[in-house]
């Protein structure tokens, strides 16, 4: 099977994206904390992944090097409070190919008005094709979106 490319997101200690370089995946781990990013290499570097490249990155950031660079974009745990999800989709969205696909680990809290914020996708052809947004506070699901290509109007 080809290489897929993976952009882990928010990647804090970079769990998903390791395990992805370490399966043969090409991966682009991201976080826009200096110092978690050193963590990052630290790990990658004791763990012997080599596949793996750590950046800075903030949501909503959509630098040349992200463009359409990806098959799959991944992050966890990464929404805590209204009006995260935006420029998280932002960078997402700008860094998938046409059917990439987006995967974001989350666990509901009672603060976020959760179907709304997921609802941003759309903005960025992100369509939603699994996890329940009216799901009760303390559940964990993992929401699966896909990039499409949505003809728009002149």
């Amino acid at each position: 099977a080809p290489t897929r490319r993976v952009l882990e997101m928010g990647a804090g200690m970079g769990l998903p994206g390791m395990w992805a370089a370490l399966e043969g995946d090409q991966v682009v781990l991201t976080d826009a904390n200096l110092a978690t990013l050193e963590l990052i290499r630290r790990s990658c570097i004791l763990n012997e992944v080599s596949a793996a490249g750590v950046r800075e990155l903030s949501f909503g950031e959509t630098p040349e090097w992200l463009r359409g660079s990806f098959d799959l974009v991944l992050a966890a745990d990464v929404i805590y409070e209204e009006g995260q999800a935006e420029p998280l989709f932002t960078s997402a969205a700008a860094a998938l190919q046409h059917h990439g696909e987006f995967f974001l680990g989350h666990k509901n809290r009672s603060n976020l008005d959760l179907p709304s914020e997921l609802g941003q996708a759309a903005k960025f052809d992100l369509e939603l094709l699994a996890g329940d947004p009216n799901c009760e506070d303390g559940v964990v699901q993992v929401f699966r979106f896909a990039k499409r290509q949505v003809s728009r109007p002149a």
